[in-house]
């Protein structure tokens, strides 16, 4: 039960994030959302697909002689190094997006926060 679940969360995770990355794809070359919308339902994963993959991963993971208590821990790492991905695909999305306005706007000076100092009370 707990493999199956876990799997589910897992392949719903990367699903979203295969989609969300298509997006973007699509609009930086210039696509509108309809093209994004067909590339992403072409990509998606099917429900039950998703279905058949979580419920035969029990079985899968004792057939290539893995121990189902260890699929948790397995299943942590692959979620927390898609967080990570997918954090990692918002910064080059904004670098892309700077790039972009770099040639539209010129070099635009970059606003930041105003330095602050610690004062005795």
């Amino acid at each position: 039960m707990l493999v199956s679940r876990t799997t589910g969360v897992v392949l719903a995770r990367v699903d979203s994030g295969v989609q969300a990355a298509i997006k973007r794809k699509v609009r930086a070359l210039g696509g509108d959302e309809k093209l994004a919308g067909e590339m992403v339902a072409q990509a998606a994963l099917p429900p039950d697909t998703k279905d058949l993959l979580s419920q035969l991963s029990p079985i899968a993971v004792e057939s290539m002689g893995g121990n189902a208590q260890n699929f948790p821990m397995i299943a942590f790492g692959v979620a927390m190094v898609g967080w990570i991905v997918g954090i990692a695909m918002v910064f080059m999305s904004l670098r892309q997006l700077a790039a972009d306005q770099r040639k539209i706007f010129g070099e635009v000076p970059v606003k930041t926060a105003p330095e602050v100092t610690a004062s005795p009370p």
